[in-house]
């Protein structure tokens, strides 16, 4: 049994003072919504269809084209409901209503597809836009996962667990590994939250839906994989790659961008003051010896380094340092076209190896597990608990020199020989 029933959309409100009016379908249990392109007051708007039954908007300049539009949205609907053949899926009673109230109104499938701002697209890019910039590009890269499923004006309230299961198919079928499916996922999720938060939702698809996910590959270099490569003879233009890696290491595993973005000035009584780029916290982390040597060595003018003042974009310079960390090894040049023959140490490393490196070592050497929390700033799982905690940083300086000394206790080793 399905009912029909035309709604103000109270949730959204346009230009301060208008809503939009819906036209709402429940089929087995759930309610599907089209928008109708049409926006009025609350005091215009009247749910039980007038004295008539029939006329829903009053008090508006359009009034009268508005009810005509609207009654013949309502015959549309009808019609859409009778023209899938039963029993069928709540998916394609959605999709014929759809389009048979679209075709009526004249609207199109593709007219103001976002013009809603329930619109699962349309919450898509708002949410994305409170992200920080590498964040909002990983968000627009679902939103075209999204686009690409998702029907012509779907709306967020839509996204149930079918669609969420079938979402999820559809980007497997892609040949997507499990764990870049997964961030798509959690994106999805964390719109979906933000769309119930907003009073844009209700319900809550995920409650019966796991992320599923693999193990990934190590990540992370042993004391002794740490020392060779950071002692390896590597070739010239490598170097700096190399020294780099080992400076973010000696900074608690530093990400790049924030690294990148650091300027002299953030440096105070030997501390690298910086709010990273990914969470917006505070950090301050004491800058080594080990870690001012090789910052005096590829200091900028204003910037900590020179990588921005050189390459303009952090994510060049970090597309170039991993191609060039994966390179480091032995190398032969053979006999014909001098052509470089590699055995790379790592040929998987990469800049996040360094924080994962880190923090693997601490664990092993014993620091606390809530002290390398601290140092990689993660939060202690309550935010309010976050406000009674002393982050007492010379714990982790400490626990950074217990690190740092257990790596250099390795020394220089010999360098193997490929034979």
């Amino acid at each position: 049994m399905a009912n029909i029933r035309v709604s103000l959309d109270r949730r959204v409100t346009v230009d301060g003072s208008v809503h939009p009016v819906k036209l709402g379908v429940s089929y087995r249990g759930r309610y599907m919504y089209v928008s109708l392109r049409m926006y009025v007051r609350g005091d215009q708007f009247d749910r039980s269809g007038g004295g008539n039954g029939m006329t829903w908007v009053c008090g508006h300049a359009s009034a009268d084209d508005y009810n005509s539009r609207i009654r013949e949205a309502v015959v549309a609907a009808d019609a859409g409901l009778r023209s899938v053949p039963r029993p069928c899926g709540v998916a394609a009673v959605r999709s014929a209503v759809r389009a048979h109230v679209q075709d009526a109104l004249g609207i199109g499938a593709d007219a103001g597809q976002d013009a809603d701002r329930t619109s699962l697209l349309a919450v898509f890019g708002a949410f994305a836009s409170t992200k920080t910039t590498r964040t909002r590009e990983i968000y627009e890269a679902t939103i075209k996962k999204v686009r690409r499923y998702a029907w012509k004006g779907m709306d967020v309230a839509d996204v149930d667990t079918d669609w969420v299961r079938k979402f999820e198919g559809s980007l497997l079928a892609e040949g997507l590994a499990v764990n870049t499916v997964a961030i798509h996922m959690r994106n999805l999720r964390a719109v979906v939250n933000y769309a119930i938060g907003e009073g844009m939702a209700s319900g809550y698809p995920f409650r019966r839906f796991v992320i599923r996910k693999e193990q990934t590959p190590k990540r992370s270099l042993t004391e002794a994989q740490l020392a060779e490569f950071r002692d390896w003879p590597c070739e010239d233009h490598q170097v700096r790659y190399r020294d780099i890696f080992m400076l973010s290491f000696y900074l608690l595993g530093i990400n790049m961008v924030d690294l990148c973005n650091a300027m002299r000035s953030d440096v105070v009584n030997g501390r690298l003051e910086y709010r990273r780029t990914k969470t917006h916290k505070l950090y301050s982390v004491l800058v080594q010896p080990e870690a001012q040597a090789i910052i005096g060595r590829y200091a900028g003018r204003e910037h900590l380094l020179f990588v921005l003042e050189e390459y303009g974009d952090y994510r060049d310079f970090m597309h170039r340092m991993n191609g060039n960390l994966q390179c480091i090894g032995e190398v032969k040049t053979g006999n014909r076209y001098n052509v470089k023959e590699r055995k790379p140490l790592h040929p998987k490393i990469t800049t996040y190896w360094a924080r994962h490196t880190w923090a693997t070592i601490a664990h092993r050497i014993g620091v606390p597990k809530d002290v390398i929390s601290m140092a990689l700033g993660h939060s202690f799982g309550v935010r309010v608990t976050d406000v009674y905690i002393d982050y007492d940083m010379e714990k982790v300086d400490e626990a950074n020199r217990r690190v740092i000394d257990h790596l250099n206790a390795y020394g220089e080793e010999d360098i193997p020989t490929w034979t």
